[in-house]
């Protein structure tokens, strides 16, 4: 084997790990933790046909203290397979935990109102974006 392929196929190896390191990257399910409690929920993104939404931004407010004076705004993007997770979440919430999911003007709210500490639940975006009466 010569000098230049052994070269060459040190590139291609090289090459390959990078690629697939980015792969795994994406499929990684992204957190965000609130550092309330130790609860989770996961939530996954889809449209009308039940494909995955890469890049939805997933938002949620949890309010705390007395009368709900602290306000933590927390939001997250979903991963190739439209998941994201949020952790620390508190075991009992003030409110009604709601959380919203948005990408490219198309927009969906679900509400997590059980007492279930480890939820999932799914957010299904319309095809087209929702026209504004303003």
């Amino acid at each position: 084997m010569t000098i230049f392929a052994k070269k060459a196929a040190l590139v291609f190896f090289v090459a390959a790990l990078i690629i697939s390191a980015a792969a795994q990257a994406e499929n990684e399910v992204p957190v965000i933790d609130a550092g309330l409690g130790s609860c989770t929920v996961d939530i996954t993104v889809m449209d009308a046909g039940h494909h995955p939404i890469y890049k939805a931004n997933v938002g949620t407010r949890i309010r705390s203290g007395f009368m709900g004076v602290k306000k933590l705004d927390l939001e997250v993007g979903t991963n190739v397979d439209g998941r994201a997770r949020f952790s620390g979440l508190p075991e009992r919430p003030r409110d009604m935990l709601q959380f919203t999911a948005d990408y490219q003007g198309r927009s969906n709210t679900v509400l997590l109102d059980s007492p279930n500490c480890h939820a999932a639940l799914s957010v299904f975006l319309p095809d087209k974006p929702v026209a504004s009466n303003k």
